[in-house]
């Protein structure tokens, strides 16, 4: 069985703290990939077989489970770009300082970050991945911010996105 945790970019986040405890969700989100969520499942899903989740993860505005391949996903909103580096910033120190899945501590992986221009919009990316090997979990810690857009596409968020993904026979 082979699991991926993915703390990726976001849609956007609220203006709420950051994560209070992350490690402990980690936890119990990585206890409940077993099932692929099912129990967490709440609600019809869209076009994108994206369910509403019962489960959310402190502070987070929305939370869900997507199938094919199994996975849950938590978004954050902002109101400032600061604010989400600040959060950014205190959810990779907890990351960082978190108990393992099993027994191994993870691999840090980080990527370069990105900027994207489009005409008078601006995309910038950060990402961090944490490679726990023996638990095959891959967990992705990012931001997003964009800007010169309208309203109602101008981010300033974190997503956490944790995806069960069946062994390679």
């Amino acid at each position: 069985m082979k699991t991926i945790i993915a703390l990726g970019i976001a849609a956007a986040w609220m203006a709420a703290p950051a994560h209070a405890d992350i490690c402990s969700d980690l936890h119990t989100i990585y206890a409940q990939s077993a099932t692929q969520f099912a129990s967490w499942k709440s609600g019809e899903g869209d076009a994108e077989s994206t369910f509403p989740s019962s489960f959310v993860a402190v502070g987070a505005s929305t939370c869900t489970i997507g199938e094919d391949p199994a996975s849950f996903s938590c978004i954050w909103k902002f109101g400032t770009p600061a604010a989400m580096d600040q959060a950014y910033r205190r959810m990779l120190g907890e990351l960082e300082s978190c108990r393992p899945l099993m027994k191994m501590s993870p691999e840090i992986k980080p990527t370069e970050p990105q900027e994207l221009r489009a005409g008078a919009s601006l995309r910038k990316i950060e990402l961090v991945g944490f490679d726990y090997l023996d638990a095959d979990v891959m967990m992705m810690l990012g931001k997003e911010e964009t800007s010169g857009m309208p309203d109602e596409f101008d981010l300033n968020g974190n997503k956490l996105t944790f995806t069960f993904v069946a062994p390679d026979h």
